[in-house]
């Protein structure tokens, strides 16, 4: 009976232990309702309630410009779908599938919708001089192969133009400095090379790089005459530069705690600095940020336990902006203070997709609704 009235005892002072740090760690965060929250309803081609869009990418250029690419492949799956439940015969074809872009203008509270062309785009980047690239391919058809292209705008994606390229190459992705100098990773043989330009792409030549265990998926100049990549080497996540000239690798390891592993780059547009969050799926941990400029890592005072889950972040300045997922619903964290005091924001729709997503500068956000497709969930920014 002492045992257990004393168990009962230190089991009780565990509970208002743990239930006491939780509050502490819980009073820099704030509850707020939101203004800045909207919805933007995309267009439907067919009328359907199933999304008409494949949608690969968002990429926000500027606080005002932005563009969501991909292609229409729902809309040719719902005629397919036409065709057979009518008993007729299949003449709808992925072949057909239209490679759609939307602009907007004014950070996604609307948007314009044009065509590419035949096929389906990805992976649109920007230069310094807010020239765009982005990789299109054609479905492979019984007599035509698989064919990737560089389409590339020098006003803002109101027109587009085929780069010359050579032709039977699998782009993976596309990265220039400037209209003149670029790279451009391809896969051939089951292995990654680095083409370069240094005319904008009128010729091309390798770029000797002889590290084979290098990622080109995410890459950004960090000047003229470097190249930021990952490194992946024994299970460790590490970054490397390229030299653009030479192709010489350089190894940086950023030291992360065990088991922790940073993903995307992301750039802060206050500064330019290169950042790439850090995470742990397997254990609950702060937010963390790695700053590769700098070569240092960020802990800001907003924890993740189990179940909650930071789908994207953003740093501009002492702006820190998170999209997490709380036990299934998403909502938005954003400090001013470089990560001291926290506002909670709950979105319009709280089940939202994982991706793609978008954010830029302080706080502008675009998240997809996951029930209701066609609706775009949009964060202005904050002053």
């Amino acid at each position: 009976m002492i045992l257990n009235k004393a168990y009962s005892i230190a089991l009780s002072w565990l509970i208002i232990f743990i239930t006491s740090c939780n509050s502490i760690a819980k009073k820099n965060i704030k509850n707020r309702n939101s203004m800045h929250w909207g919805i933007t309803k995309i267009s439907s081609e067919t009328g359907a309630n199933s999304f008409d869009y494949e949608f690969n990418q968002y990429f926000i250029q500027d606080s005002l410009t932005g563009y969501i690419i991909g292609d229409n492949g729902g809309a040719i799956n719902h005629k397919i779908a036409l065709q057979r439940v009518k008993g007729e015969d299949v003449t709808e074809s992925y072949a057909n599938c239209e490679a759609i872009l939307f602009k907007t203008e004014d950070g996604g509270v609307s948007f314009r919708k044009r065509s590419l062309g035949k096929g389906s785009l990805q992976k649109i980047t920007s230069d310094n001089e807010k020239n765009l690239y982005v990789i299109q391919y054609n479905y492979k058809t019984a007599t035509l192969p698989k064919r990737y292209r560089i389409m590339y705008s020098r006003d803002l994606g109101e027109t587009w133009q085929e780069m010359a390229f050579p032709q039977g190459k699998k782009i993976k992705t596309v990265q220039f400095y400037n209209g003149l100098k670029g790279v451009v990773a391809i896969e051939e043989d089951g292995m990654s090379k680095l083409l370069k330009t240094k005319d904008g792409g009128k010729t091309w030549e390798e770029l000797p790089v002889k590290e084979t265990s290098l990622s080109y998926y995410s890459m950004q100049f960090i000047n003229e005459e470097a190249l930021y990549v990952y490194n992946s080497t024994e299970g460790l996540r590490q970054a490397a530069t390229i030299n653009f000239t030479t192709g010489k690798v350089k190894i940086h390891n950023p030291n992360l705690p065990k088991g922790y592993r940073f993903s995307s780059f992301i750039k802060d547009e206050s500064n330019g600095d290169l950042l790439s969050p850090v995470r742990n799926y397997k254990e609950g941990h702060k937010l963390m940020v790695y700053n590769h400029t700098k070569r240092e890592l960020l802990r800001y005072d907003l924890n993740n336990a189990k179940g909650e889950r930071v789908l994207a972040v953003h740093v501009y300045g002492n702006y820190i902006g998170a999209l997490r997922r709380d036990n299934g619903k998403t909502h938005y964290y954003y400090s001013i203070d470089n990560g001291v005091h926290w506002v909670k924001e709950s979105l319009p729709d709280y089940f939202t997709v994982v991706k793609p997503i978008a954010m830029y500068g302080k706080g502008l956000v675009w998240v997809k609704s996951a029930f209701n497709l066609y609706n775009l969930q949009v964060r202005t920014m904050d002053n």
